[in-house]
């Protein structure tokens, strides 16, 4: 909380220093997008949450959790992809800056895809593994990390701003920042933390006839 205080309270001075106020107003349109593209979660967060808590119960837990896990990694990819080729195509025909008034910011367009389309972009699968952290018990450890890489961003966007004065330098210090978190914990800190993810089954996706998908796992063998 006290961290994102820092980035929408505190760090405004600052940006005033070397900004003007219609780089500042960019710079907040651009956060606020960023933040609606959050509602592209729909609830997968919470759902998985309780997914996984419900195969707590169960005799076969890991293997199901393992199941739910790597089908739902994979359609969630997709997705942030899809959603991710739809914001792009729907820029080349309105462009940010002009629908948002900021004509007098040259980066603008490209400042509001890179924070739309790049952190955004793995938040969905990220929401997944942390739902995941949580029904663990690991859920103190994941917000951790997420402080580190807030930390570390915010003092990039403070060097950013002074060395250059650029809002798309700022932006890209945020994004990474961001990025990093989600490919981290995905990619190497769950797999460590989390034994269950060590084995994913390879899982197929099918399309029967009837129009619903369906998903096959295939698990190591118990030899």
């Amino acid at each position: 909380m006290l961290l994102s205080l820092t980035q929408q309270i505190i760090l405004v001075p600052v940006f005033l220093h070397y900004w003007s106020v219609d780089t500042l107003g960019a710079w907040f349109a651009i956060m606020a997008a960023g933040n609606l593209v959050l509602v592209a979660d729909a609830g997968i967060h919470a759902w998985s949450l309780n997914r996984f808590l419900s195969f707590k119960s169960s005799d076969d837990c890991d293997r199901q959790t393992g199941s739910y896990y790597g089908t739902g990694l994979r359609l969630y990819l997709w997705l942030a992809a899809a959603f991710a080729v739809l914001i792009l195509l729907a820029a080349q025909f309105v462009h940010p800056s002009t629908a948002l008034r900021f004509f007098n910011q040259p980066d603008f367009d490209i400042a509001f895809l890179a924070m739309t389309v790049g952190p955004r972009f793995l938040a969905l699968p990220a929401n997944l593994t942390v739902a995941l952290y949580r029904a663990r018990g690991l859920y103190g450890r994941v917000v951790g990390i997420q402080c580190w890489t807030m930390v570390i961003a915010q003092l990039g966007q403070l060097v950013g701003i002074a060395l250059t004065g650029s809002l798309l330098v700022v932006v890209a210090a945020y994004v990474a920042g961001q990025i990093v978190y989600a490919i981290y914990i995905m990619a190497f800190d769950a797999r460590r933390q989390l034994p269950v993810l060590r084995d994913l089954p390879q899982v197929k996706l099918s399309w029967p006839l009837g129009g619903q998908p369906a998903a096959r796992a295939r698990f190591p063998s118990a030899s």
